[in-house]
């Protein structure tokens, strides 16, 4: 009976050893599998608390009383850092090109009501586009107050961020005085009066621009 039970333990023993390497694994991918699945549950919460937390985008600025602004943003290469930014300072000034030029379509057309002139006769077309040069050579001195990059990814890419500004008061001076004086004597121009229209949109502009703002970031 005692060598019954010897070769019985033996023969448990030897099981025990064949089987420890697969315990062994089993063991391992268990314990992979529960790492796995906190990571997991780790990276969902922090995605959903991602979801709910504000943060500040770089070189955004929204328009105040006295100045228009514009930001861009782009990605490139990391050794394409000369062209990125070349390409940024592009996109911003086209940005800040079509909300001027927007908002002065809506000074002339609320002046023209104003002043009793058909916004389709010749007259309100010419000053439209003597504006419309005016703010094209004037955005050509912007003033870059913002300029920043993130570091290269794990593809080296870099995003780089642009922000510019202009001044509300220069431009409005410098489309008051622009115009020629056959077009604003066309107009019956005032130029008092076509500057109040100005801050007027101007600054509802601002506003309108910031409430655009908040609602494409509570998308």
């Amino acid at each position: 009976m005692k060598a019954e039970e010897a070769r019985l333990l033996h023969e448990m023993r030897m099981d025990s050893i064949r089987n420890a390497p697969q315990r062994a694994a089993e063991a391992k991918a268990a314990e992979e599998a529960k790492k796995k699945a906190a990571e997991a549950a780790a990276k969902k919460k922090a995605e959903e608390e991602a979801a709910y937390t504000t943060y500040k985008v770089p070189c955004w600025l929204s328009d105040d009383d006295d100045y228009y602004t514009a930001m861009a943003s782009r990605r490139r290469g990391f050794n394409q850092q000369n062209t990125l930014a070349t390409a940024t300072l592009r996109a911003a000034n086209q940005q800040m090109q079509q909300k001027i030029k927007s908002a002065f379509k809506q000074v002339t057309r609320d002046y023209f009501d104003q002043m009793d002139i058909d916004e389709n006769s010749s007259e309100a077309s010419h000053i439209e586009s003597a504006g419309e040069r005016i703010i094209d050579t004037y955005l050509g001195d912007v003033i870059e107050y913002c300029r920043e990059q993130t570091r290269p990814d794990s593809e080296g890419m870099i995003i780089m961020y642009v922000g510019i500004k202009v001044s509300k008061k220069g431009l409005i001076d410098a489309l008051s005085k622009g115009l020629a004086q056959e077009q604003k004597d066309r107009l019956r121009f005032d130029e008092q009066k076509f500057r109040d229209d100005a801050f007027k949109v101007f600054e509802k502009d601002r506003q309108d621009s910031y409430d655009d703002f908040k609602n494409e970031r509570n998308k």
